[in-house]
């Protein structure tokens, strides 16, 4: 393990610890030979790999008491209030306090950081190259919004100078990272409770961008009307690769077909040229590539990943062992349960654009009805919304509209109008079978009472929809 520079060890308290975002963080630090110690109201599988690795970590009520006497910074998640009792004893004693976005950003310092943007395929292509490069021994460190199976977890600490990382808008966080490649993958309205209107949001973009130096990369989807102004608006000098299935794109997907065995394959013009290709003979040497994740919102996010190794100069034959081996991460598009006929599938999709790719890759499978709950993810992102939800849903053939998930610390009222029983009865004017479904265990009766064999299931939600995954069909569905 590489040592830490500093002469005197620094201690970082981690308070929210338990989250995706800030467990990676810490595991990260730790590895780059920091004291850690952390604090979270619940145990979590991160936790758990945590304190595995010898973290003391504190579960329960947070308590001034866990901030020790050594501790020289304090991080925290977005989710923890000013307030919080950790945080005031933290500045009471002089100590720094951070956000785990800004501590994420100290720690890719000096490093060749490859960082993912967009409001979707962030985690899935952050995860992708992470694992390219790892198959390929360039031992990268990878920090995942999301539990990565071939990394046991949601981050790993390599000792190359590759660092991979998620570029995440809310709070304008991403614009403390240190981008050598920066990926932009879409623009679309996700966090309306920060970003009041698009312009705002494509500025943030526009500012991000300009953060990659001269002899940088930013990789570009061409399918993105909102990614093209923003890439008209940058005042950044790096290089700029554009990728999609239009013909203007400088990498162009073509010839793209889903396999009998479920997997998609596709080829890249513009690959050709470049180092490493692998050429298939029997299609004039253009690159042919191969991959398990479904829909062709994938195939985008799987050539920024090519496109991102062929920068680096990754055998791509490795690659493509990478690209058709990788299952994905956990909750996208993730097969949790397949008994009595029925496949469960969970998903993070909580954003109408997510909705309708997922339904649609669920739609290609041959399942004979596609079953569909759907937990919404705020108020305020239902309110930004709403029209956009209604009409989200018109490929399933029946639809479950759970309560409306708030997350832990967010102040946020129930919006009138804008309910859960309010988009489902909005989604009933223009599809007749949408039931609400109330909580997770009304929702498990009522999905239970519905299945039948041969369906599909899909969970989707950025909220607690996930844990119901496991157990629906823990009582065996009646034929």
């Amino acid at each position: 393990m590489e040592e830490n520079k500093n002469e005197v060890k620094v201690r970082i308290h981690f308070v929210g610890i338990g989250g995706c975002g800030v467990s990676a963080v810490a595991l990260i630090a730790f590895g780059q030979n920091y004291f850690v110690s952390g604090s979270d109201l619940h145990e979590s599988i991160y936790t758990k790999k945590l304190q595995d690795n010898g973290i003391l970590i504190s579960i329960g009520e947070h308590k001034k008491e866990n901030v020790l006497l050594d501790t020289n910074l304090l991080v925290h998640s977005p989710a923890v209030k000013e307030d919080n009792l950790e945080i005031a004893q933290a500045k009471k004693m002089g100590i720094p306090v951070l956000t785990h976005a800004q501590l994420l950003g100290i720690l890719m310092e000096d490093k060749y950081a490859i960082c993912v943007a967009g409001s979707h395929g962030k985690t899935t292509t952050d995860a992708l190259i992470g694992l390219i490069l790892k198959d390929a021994n360039l031992n990268p460190t990878v920090e995942v919004g999301g539990y990565v199976p071939e990394f046991e977890g949601n981050a790993i600490f390599g000792e190359s100078r590759y660092f991979i990382a998620e570029a995440c808008e809310f709070d304008h966080s991403f614009l403390y990272l240190k981008p050598k490649i920066a990926i932009l993958l879409n623009i679309e309205s996700d966090h309306p409770d920060y970003y009041l209107d698009v312009r705002s949001l494509k500025k943030a973009f526009v500012a991000f961008l300009d953060l990659v130096p001269k002899d940088g990369y930013i990789i570009a989807n061409d399918e993105s009307k909102e990614v093209h102004d923003v890439l008209k608006r940058t005042k950044s000098k790096a290089q700029i690769i554009t990728f999609g299935f239009h013909d203007k794109a400088e990498v162009k997907i073509i010839s793209e077909r889903l396999l009998d065995n479920d997997h998609w394959q596709f080829q890249l013009t513009g690959m050709e040229k470049r180092r490493r290709p692998i050429l298939d003979k029997e299609r004039s040497g253009i690159p042919l590539f191969e991959t398990s994740l479904p829909g062709r919102h994938n195939i985008l996010n799987a050539t920024a990943a090519l496109i991102v190794s062929d920068i680096l100069g990754v055998d791509m034959t490795s690659v493509r062992d990478s690209l058709v081996n990788f299952k994905g991460v956990g909750r996208r598009f993730e097969i949790v349960d397949q008994r009595y006929g029925i496949t469960v599938i969970t998903d993070y999709a909580h954003h109408p654009s997510q909705i309708k790719a997922t339904i649609k890759a669920a739609k290609r499978k041959d399942f004979k009805r596609l079953i569909v709950a759907f937990q919404p993810h705020t108020y305020s992102r239902t309110k930004a919304l709403f029209k956009e939800f209604i009409h989200s849903f018109s490929e399933a053939d029946q639809v479950f509209i759970m309560n409306t998930y708030v997350p832990e610390g967010r102040n946020e009222k129930i919006l009138k109008g804008f309910t859960s029983n309010d988009l489902t009865k909005a989604i009933k004017n223009y599809q007749e079978d949408v039931i609400f479904s109330g909580n997770l265990e009304k929702t498990k009766e009522n999905l239970r009472n519905n299945l039948k064999v041969g369906d599909c299931l899909l969970l989707l939600g950025a909220g607690d929809i996930y844990k119901i995954g496991k157990e629906v069909l823990d009582k065996e569905i009646q034929v």
